[in-house]
């Protein structure tokens, strides 16, 4: 009745009213801000997902699969929080990572799962943040210089030689570290200018040139 004409209108028991009322009603909308987070960059895997609805309806959010990359565990998580707030083990009266998972009851191994992953849309704008971690391969091998082979393993079974793949294959995540170690064969030495300067380090994504993130560092 929001458009019409004004009349007089009797009530059932004769009476009449001269009033007409017009309710308009709301409701109050509300969001919720899903985040898919590299946890060692604290960039975004993709644009965040917003979910749009009304206070006191239902929302829902889940993991997702990325090309790369796995849902870190609580022990991770763990020390994230740790790293950004040096009086956590110090409020809990710990003085590791591993004492605080223990007085939490806590399972290091255990897939982390936000607690807000679903719930009711509230008054204030809901963030629900997943994180994730890099996996990363390191490949190393073991390369004639002039032949430019890989140089095989020699094994011995029973008196018989036998040849085996001399390459070492390390996996981890992002910001783990790594270091190898160079092989002796027989009547070869290791070629010093031609040293790896990468036979250690910090496990990270390579950019390529075409800009593309591979994550395998060759050593």
């Amino acid at each position: 009745n929001k458009d019409g004409e004004m009349k007089v209108v009797q009530n059932d028991d004769g009476t009449i009213n001269n009033q007409t009322i017009v309710r308009y009603y709301y409701r109050k909308v509300s969001k919720v801000i899903e985040q898919h987070i590299n946890i060692i960059t604290g960039e975004d895997i993709i644009e965040p997902i917003i979910h749009n609805g009304y206070v006191g309806e239902e929302y829902g959010t889940e993991e997702r699969e990325f090309e790369g990359f796995e849902t870190v565990w609580m022990g991770k998580y763990y020390e994230k929080l740790v790293s950004e707030n040096a009086d956590l083990l110090k409020d809990n009266g710990v003085e590791t990572l591993e004492k605080l998972l223990e007085k939490l009851e806590i399972e290091a191994n255990e897939k982390y799962i936000p607690k807000n992953a679903s719930g009711e849309f509230s008054d204030e704008t809901e963030v629900v943040t997943y994180y994730y971690i890099r996996k990363i391969t390191v490949k190393v091998t073991y390369i004639d210089r002039n032949t430019n082979k890989i140089l095989p393993d020699i094994v011995v079974n029973n008196d018989i030689k036998e040849e085996k793949d001399s390459s070492i294959t390390i996996d981890g995540y992002e910001g783990d570290y790594y270091e190898t170690k160079e092989k002796t064969f027989e009547g070869y030495e290791i070629v010093q200018e031609n040293y790896p300067t990468n036979n250690k380090g910090k496990m990270k994504p390579v950019k390529k040139d075409d800009g593309t993130i591979e994550n395998t560092i060759y050593v």
